[in-house]
């Protein structure tokens, strides 16, 4: 996969910038805070923007998993309708044809009902939630605040 840089912005002034102007002078505090916020709200954009490309590689592949047992499920879903049908017609050789399909029938919606629940609680436990951005959301609010207090 290609991943392109996240965030497009301009960079603000390097750091070689900092501490004093073209003119040998000494920056002002004020222009200092003012680069400071700049690299800040870039970061945090940046930090931002990985978090959605986080969450669009786990979604694109829950998608995939999704459609893939779909298309399964549906191709299963005609063998196992091939299959009752020969099993209602055998049965049919012993008992009534309505009585064999209800058994059959009655059987499926139980296996079905225990595959459904198994599913549905896998599915339930998928973690979507972007775990690498977040602590890397929290190492730069870290050193955000301990940037300010030093």
């Amino acid at each position: 996969m290609n991943i392109q840089p996240p965030y497009t912005r301009d960079m603000p002034p390097s750091s070689q910038d900092y501490g004093t102007t073209q003119a040998g002078r000494e920056r002002s505090t004020s222009a200092i805070v003012s680069d400071l916020w700049s690299h800040t709200e870039l970061l945090v954009h940046q930090e931002l923007d990985l978090v959605r490309a986080d969450l669009d590689v786990k979604v694109t592949h829950i998608k995939k998993d999704l459609a893939a047992a779909s298309l399964s499920a549906a191709v299963m879903y005609a063998g196992v309708l091939t299959l009752l049908a020969g099993v209602v017609a055998l049965l049919s050789r012993w008992i009534e044809v309505w009585l064999s399909a209800m058994a059959v029938g009655a059987v499926v919606l139980i296996v079905g009902f225990i595959v459904n629940r198994k599913s549905t609680k896998d599915l339930q436990n998928v973690d979507v939630v972007p775990r690498e951005s977040g602590r890397s959301l929290q190492r730069t609010a870290q050193t955000i605040k301990e940037a300010v207090h030093d």
